[in-house]
């Protein structure tokens, strides 16, 4: 439409409203009315005004809205040296701004935090702390709040902390995430790969749990919770505490079990020992006290506990005359003061070290048991197996720190710490070993720390590792004897057990049941019948060896056997109703538990099969199957 035309429309409708509103005002009777509709339609044109004033305002919005530039946001590093101004890093670099938004304080801002900003780069709005970044390691820990990391590859860097980590304490070490925008460091993440090979929670094992092994617990007892137990006197005798022990023996003997168990009799020794300090300080603040009667009883029982053979002259009547109850006392807080002297407690910080004791004993944990997993810890990459050794060994030294007893088990050391040169594996040996070494040597400074190695095979472990001053001790764990066995089957095969009828002879208890079936059992086992013959060994030099079913015995077999046994009676309750445990279920699974064997020998290198198996004695050229096949076997094999 032109502009003409629009014009000559408008005059036209202009026109036409004029004489509209002269016909109306010519009629008399008709302009109460006329006005009445002028007035109606003012109100319309009015409302239309409204509605489309309010479209097009929100229009504008809208249109304002999607034209706006972005808000980009800022990291906060810091006041600045303007006033009312903060000084904020965005994409890396560093800029002072002002803040928009009033109700912000600068003293309530964080190193770290996300501030939004406008187009001028001022601050409207605060946020938290940014949750991604980059993976990174501390190198060193520096003075006023810095922090050498390692950034990517081999690239190291000099940054902050974020206010999070200002009072948060960071160890060489820690793997951190680190903001390679704002340069900060945020937050302090696990140690996944230090974490992936050791187990800090102590073990549930009892040494009564272990059986036939007592010589091998007794032997471990005295060399390894002697010395913690009783460090006075080892001062006293100027005795120095062993660094290690190895436990070597052919397999399923219990060599990971007495581990086991003895993390956890010293993580409840030391529970026991942290209870008895305890006690002595509340005593001692008693008796020092001038407020209430002393609880000699109590006294008492401590000095029973301590020293059972000992019958303190403080333990007198209640009733003394004044002169004997203060020499009473006083005898008293001497033995007090010279136990808690022997236990390293300074009489002046009794308060700080009570406190101390109660969170230990309150959060429950008082030994850890660090339990390495050898083919996690070994790496391709060369220095990352050494480094995850350091990494372990300093975890050790801090969870000593606190005086409770680590223990750090290496299973299966043989394949960690081989001969170095042997060419049995890769030249990874000639720097782990080393390592190990160093690491172990540096143990002098961790007094708690306590390290445990077992080995099928002790004689492919580098001699350097077990010489005197490292692994001093060697226990051997030997296949259980007869009375051994008989130990070991009655901690699977309990009287509790449902029992068939059967084996149940007239006015025998099942106490005597039992012992009777595992008897049986053993000699059955240790019989040197032919039905018995497991393997004939061939030695080089043309002797030849017979190993019977006994020879191959050991605590994990005996415990499949029980097994198998269970598993038979719930089949046959299952399938019949009848209930119970019958001596021909263990008989058939000592079978098929010594069957599955036939094919375990190494034909490749018997050698190597019949060393780790316990057979040490001469170089094996051959070994031979002598299972017995079921008649049913041989009548399948010959049809």
């Amino acid at each position: 439409m032109t502009a003409q035309h629009r014009e000559v429309t408008s005059e036209t409708g202009a026109l036409q409203t004029i004489e509209q509103i002269k016909r109306l005002l010519g009629r008399p009777q008709n302009l109460l009315e006329g006005i009445q509709a002028l007035l109606a339609e003012r109100d319309r044109l009015r409302r239309a005004l409204i509605e489309a004033k309010a479209q097009i305002e929100s229009m504008r919005e809208e249109i304002k809205k999607l034209s706006a530039p972005p808000l980009p946001y800022g990291i906060y590093e810091g006041p600045s040296k303007l006033p009312d101004h903060v000084t904020i890093k965005v994409d890396g670099k560093k800029y002072d701004v002002q803040i928009a938004n009033k109700a912000i304080n600068i003293a309530d801002l964080n190193r770290g935090q996300e501030l939004l900003l406008n187009g001028a780069f001022n601050v409207v709005d605060v946020y938290g702390y940014e949750e991604r970044g980059e993976l990174s390691r501390v190198l060193d820990v520096l003075q006023d709040d810095r922090l050498i990391i390692r950034f990517r590859e081999n690239e190291e860097r000099v940054v902050h902390r974020a206010q999070p980590l200002i009072n948060e304490k960071v160890k060489v070490g820690d793997y951190v995430r680190f903001d390679p925008k704002s340069q900060l460091v945020i937050e302090v993440l696990p140690r996944r790969e230090v974490e992936d090979v050791i187990l800090e929670k102590v073990p549930e094992t009892r040494y009564s749990d272990i059986g036939g092994l007592s010589r091998q617990i007794e032997q471990i007892r005295d060399a390894i919770e002697l010395p913690y137990l009783h460090k006075s006197l080892y001062t006293l005798y100027q005795l120095r505490p062993p660094k290690g022990v190895l436990l070597y023996g052919p397999p399923g003997c219990g060599k990971t079990l007495i581990a086991k168990a003895v993390a956890r009799a010293l993580a409840h020794k030391v529970r026991e020992k942290l209870e008895e300090k305890r006690e002595a300080i509340e005593l001692y603040q008693m008796l020092v006290s001038p407020q209430g009667d002393f609880p000699w009883e109590r006294f008492q029982r401590l000095v029973h506990r301590v020293h059972p053979a000992q019958d303190p002259s403080t333990a007198a009547s209640e009733e003394a005359p004044p002169p004997v109850e203060a020499e009473r006392r006083e005898k008293a807080q001497q033995w007090l003061e010279a136990y808690l002297d022997e236990h390293g407690v300074d009489l002046h910080l009794l308060p700080v070290e009570l406190t101390r004791i109660e969170k230990l004993l309150q959060s429950g944990t008082t030994g850890h048991f660090i339990n390495i997993k050898g083919p996690e810890l070994l790496n391709k990459y060369v220095g990352e197996t050494e480094r995850k050794i350091r990494e372990i060994f300093q975890r050790a030294k801090e969870k000593a720190q606190n005086g409770l007893p680590v223990v750090i088990f290496f299973d299966e050391m043989e394949s960690m710490f081989k001969v170095r040169g042997s060419g049995i594996s890769s030249d990874v040996d000639s720097t782990v070993v080393p390592q190990l070494l160093t690491e172990i040597d540096g143990v002098e400074g961790m007094d708690n720390v306590v390290i445990i190695g077992a080995s099928n095979r002790q004689d492919l472990l580098d001699p350097a590792v077990l010489r005197p001053g490292r692994l001093d001790i060697k226990i051997k764990i030997d296949r259980p004897n007869r009375e051994a066995a008989r130990e070991i089957f009655a901690k699977y095969l309990l009287p509790s057990l449902p029992l068939h009828p059967t084996v149940r002879q007239e006015g025998e208890s099942r106490e005597e049941t039992v012992q009777r079936m595992i008897t049986c059992l053993v000699d059955e086992i240790y019989s040197e019948k032919p039905e018995n013959r497991c393997f004939q060994l061939v030695y080089a030099d043309g002797e030849i060896r017979t190993l019977y079913r006994k020879d191959l015995i050991s605590g994990a077999l005996i415990a499949g056997i029980v097994s198998r046994a269970k598993k038979k009676a719930i089949k046959r309750y299952l399938a019949t109703g009848e209930q119970g445990i019958m001596f021909v279920d263990l008989l058939e699974a000592v079978d098929e538990e010594y069957r599955e064997s036939e094919d375990l020998p190494n034909t490749h290198d018997p050698d190597d099969w019949a060393r780790m198996f316990g057979e040490q004695s001469q170089r094996i050229r051959a070994i031979h199957s002598l299972f017995m096949r079921q008649p049913e076997e041989e009548s399948v094999e010959h049809s």
